[in-house]
């Protein structure tokens, strides 16, 4: 089995179920899921998201950014747990183009949407990084 290739298959799998309406209410209610089901999901994520930096592994760093993006979207109480990727994200966006650039800074946005992970998002001058680039990543009308 092609491991690498399994999880980002995984990944998508994952992004696309959570696009179902009403996901989270489905899982909690339907399937009495508790939070702590997808706890395996967050730190494989993490930990993926952090190899595929060290790897240079930038299209499964941006399967990563889409699927946890779809993940706290759907689930925004485990905002929180995906703080670590804050600082990074910030550095990749600053030096990486393209769709790399845009899901990590779509990714970012999210989590910076929390309070805590604001403060984060703050102090490694996010908000500046999003707004020097704002043009690269919003097409403007002409």
């Amino acid at each position: 089995m092609d491991v690498p290739e399994f999880s980002k298959n995984s990944l998508i799998i994952f992004h696309l179920a959570c696009r179902i309406p009403d996901f989270a209410t489905i899982c909690k209610d339907k399937h009495k899921f508790n939070m702590k089901v997808f706890d395996t999901y967050v730190t494989k994520s993490n930990s993926m998201f952090k190899e595929d930096i060290s790897k240079n592994d930038w299209d499964h760093f941006s399967t990563v950014c889409i699927s946890v993006s779809a993940f706290i979207t759907v689930f925004p109480e485990r905002l929180v747990d995906f703080q670590e990727m804050i600082a990074p994200l910030i550095n990749v966006i600053g030096n990486k183009t393209a769709a790399v650039r845009k899901n990590g800074a779509v990714l970012l946005a999210k989590l910076a949407a929390n309070e805590d992970n604001g403060k984060i998002y703050r102090a490694h001058h996010g908000p500046e990084v999003l707004m020097s680039l704002r043009e690269q990543l919003v097409p403007q009308k002409k």
